[in-house]
């Protein structure tokens, strides 16, 4: 069969045909585009709506992490609060060292302090357990006299156990007051 078309109106065909089909193409791209815009919708509010509700928990969180160290601050400043109270002392009050150190200007030469105990026995009365060794009995009941003469212990009680030997007495001291 001939072909009765002029060249002319061959390439014209031809380009309308390259042109319809390029055409075609960018049709088929712009709809698989808009199609798969269309499927993340979905995707992109349930991303949002679980960014917003992190968002949400982290403040939550947030909050409560400050609110436990501001509670622990607080309770930490509370603690340390008592502790000075503690060891404050009122004007009126006679601090535990001086207590300590009366005893010890109190010691004569034949007697050895091994250790000194406290003890809170109600709100006006405490008690220093002392503990040591005499070398005699005499000096032990010195030590005792001389303590018993100090206006800021109410009550110093030797026990008659201590008294049962004469040399290398083990002794313990209860002195009571209000330090």
């Amino acid at each position: 069969m001939r072909n009765i078309l002029l060249q002319k109106d061959k390439e014209k065909l031809h380009k309308e045909h390259t042109f319809r089909k390029l055409v075609l193409i960018m049709v088929f791209v712009f709809i698989t585009i808009l199609i798969s815009l269309l499927l993340l919708i979905p995707s992109y509010v349930a991303s949002k709506y679980k960014e917003t509700n992190t968002l949400e928990y982290a403040s939550i969180i947030k909050k409560s992490i400050e609110a436990q160290e501001k509670g622990a601050v607080g309770l930490v400043l509370n603690n340390i609060n008592i502790k000075l109270q503690l060891l404050s002392a009122d004007k009126d009050e006679m601090l535990f060292g001086d207590m300590v150190k009366t005893i010890i200007e109190n010691k004569s030469e034949g007697i050895k302090i091994d250790g000194f105990f406290y003890t809170k026995k109600a709100k006006d009365k405490d008690e220093i357990i002392v503990t040591g060794v005499a070398s005699q009995r005499s000096t032990l009941l010195q030590f005792q006299k001389d303590l018993e003469n100090e206006d800021m212990f109410f009550e110093v009680v030797l026990p008659t156990s201590s008294l049962a030997s004469d040399r290398n007495i083990e002794f313990s001291i209860n002195v009571i007051g209000k330090f």
